[in-house]
């Protein structure tokens, strides 16, 4: 029966440098299958877990437990699809119908999908945190931003204000630095003035009592002669 074949082919021991994404997710599924063909005291425990994973994949089919199918049960899946005659043939006529032919096409499918609900979450996500919303005056972010591009933006609108505050506080500083300067040239020149007229008007004084000296002197001789003749 199909159910009771078992693959046995050789898994690579390390990833091809060509090998797509596509082909990563494959190989994990070929190695996992292959880790449970195993012989000896384990075969025990193998079986059960492939059991019990097989039960899982039978439920819901996923990248992680696609390889405990077993081929019939690979081109069902398939089959339900619709893409196997696209791809195998009605008669296997297209492509060799075998564990790994199959396991690959599968892989490919969910990883396809799980692509699509990532960008689909991805989608909901910046939705709900406003990112797909039009631009408007207050810098919201542009129709179709993404969310990377929405942090982008907003690191260098950061970045930019911290240059533009760094450049105003310089400004500032120079300001007040010119302030302070032009205060105390400010400061000098009135203590220059004030000393200067102290100075000023020490001597009009000096010089307006020795004017006043003779004069007083003249008028007291003019009027001692006068007593005397």
């Amino acid at each position: 029966l199909p159910s009771k074949l078992a693959w046995c082919g050789t898994v690579p021991s390390r990833r091809d440098e060509h090998a797509t994404p596509h082909d990563d997710d494959l190989l994990r599924a070929l190695r996992s299958a292959a880790s449970i063909n195993m012989a000896g005291k384990n075969m025990a425990f193998a079986m059960k877990t492939k059991t019990e994973v097989a039960a899982e994949a039978a439920e819901n089919i996923t990248l992680e437990n696609a390889h405990a199918l077993n081929l019939y049960q690979l081109r069902q899946e398939l089959t339900r699809r619709g893409i196997f005659d696209d791809i195998f043939g009605a008669e296997g006529e297209k492509k060799t119908i075998n564990f790994n032919s199959l396991l690959q096409v599968l892989v490919a499918e969910l990883a396809k999908e799980e692509e699509a609900r990532q960008a689909a979450h991805a989608a909901e996500v910046e939705a709900a945190l406003g990112r797909a919303t039009p631009a408007t005056a207050d810098g919201a972010a542009p129709a179709g931003e993404t969310l990377a591009e929405k942090l982008a933006r907003e690191k260098a609108e950061r970045k930019a204000q911290a240059l533009e505050r760094s450049a105003k506080r310089q400004a500032e500083k120079a300001y007040f630095a010119k302030k302070k300067e032009e205060n105390e040239k400010l400061a000098k020149e009135k203590e220059e003035r004030e000393k200067a007229a102290a100075e000023s008007g020490g001597v009009t004084e000096i010089e307006a009592e020795a004017e006043e000296a003779p004069a007083e002197e003249a008028t007291q001789g003019a009027w001692r002669s006068n007593v005397i003749g």
